[in-house]
């Protein structure tokens, strides 16, 4: 697995660790369980690690919106971005050493999130501060745009 394994999943999903998730039995119990939930297009994706893989691998974090609107903006060393919204109820996974930063784009009320990490976080802040983010989020016709 290398650090930049996350792929963005074309619709609501379902994400786990393991070593083989591949051959793992929720990858056929699931689609069973999400038709029994109701839970509509769904999909599930395993995150395969090495067997006692550096620990650092498994610092992944959770954003959950409690209130506003914005995104939370993402990086990679080499440089790949990714903005995810933020909207009330929304949860958003960092994957370990991914930079990120929360970005406020709602006009009445802040962007209030709660997020849940591991103390030692593997996440690479050195090249933020050397060079800041790629990319960024501004406001153009009155909607936030990535450029």
């Amino acid at each position: 697995m290398s650090d930049n394994h996350y792929e963005k999943a074309e619709k609501p999903a379902l994400y786990f660790i393991g070593v083989t998730t591949g051959k793992s039995s929720i990858m056929r119990v699931f689609p069973a369980w999400a038709r029994y939930l109701g839970l509509g297009d769904c999909a599930i994706k395993g995150l395969d690690f090495a067997l006692h893989d550096d620990p650092r691998k498994y610092t992944a974090e959770i954003y959950l919106c409690l209130r506003g609107e914005g995104f939370l903006l993402m990086k990679t060393a080499d440089g790949k971005c990714l903005a995810e919204p933020m909207t009330r109820g929304r949860m958003v996974y960092v994957p370990p050493f991914w930079a990120h930063r929360s970005v406020n784009t709602g006009a009445s009320e802040p962007l209030i999130s709660f997020c849940v990490y591991p103390a030692e976080a593997g996440h690479n802040y050195g090249d933020i501060a050397t060079g800041g983010f790629p990319k960024r989020i501004v406001a153009r016709d009155g909607k936030p745009v990535l450029q």
